[in-house]
């Protein structure tokens, strides 16, 4: 990293820590917030994309599950007029968990159709010829 990118970053991060001063309202900093969210959403993307050479839109569904849970537990925070300490620390773990749980059942489900598609591709790939008494060979020849 040059000097120059250095320098840049540490304005950058600097003017990151000075905006809620500037703008010390609950509405720019509801704004402020959102804005660095969605920023995490698009350099994620950005990795998983430009760097990682993958497409993939499997992202947007945990990004959302999460939202969904925060907001649900906010609805429920508010209701039972709970502490709001407790729910900076247990809002993210909720919406971690069950993302990880959302995401161990799409990977149980995706590992049961890819086993079942592979049986098909084996069953297909080592059946016998039809009317031999042969046992099942697989007919595959060398590549050179």
């Amino acid at each position: 990293m040059t000097r120059a990118q250095r320098l840049t970053l540490m304005a950058g991060l600097v003017l990151l820590a000075v905006m809620p001063l500037l703008f010390p309202s609950a509405y720019s900093l509801n704004l402020l917030t959102q804005t660095v969210v969605a920023i995490l959403i698009c350099l994620s993307y950005q990795v998983l994309l430009n760097q990682g050479g993958l497409l993939s839109f499997g992202h947007a569904i945990f990004t959302g599950l999460g939202a969904y849970v925060v907001v649900h537990g906010l609805n429920a925070r508010f209701g039972a007029g709970l502490d709001q300490w407790w729910f900076v620390i247990l809002l993210p773990l909720m919406a971690g968990a069950v993302a990880a749980a959302v995401g161990f059942m799409l990977g149980l489900t995706a590992s049961a159709v890819s086993a079942r598609e592979t049986a098909k591709e084996i069953r297909i790939v080592c059946r016998p010829s039809i009317g031999s008494k042969s046992r099942p060979v697989l007919n595959a020849t060398p590549v050179s």
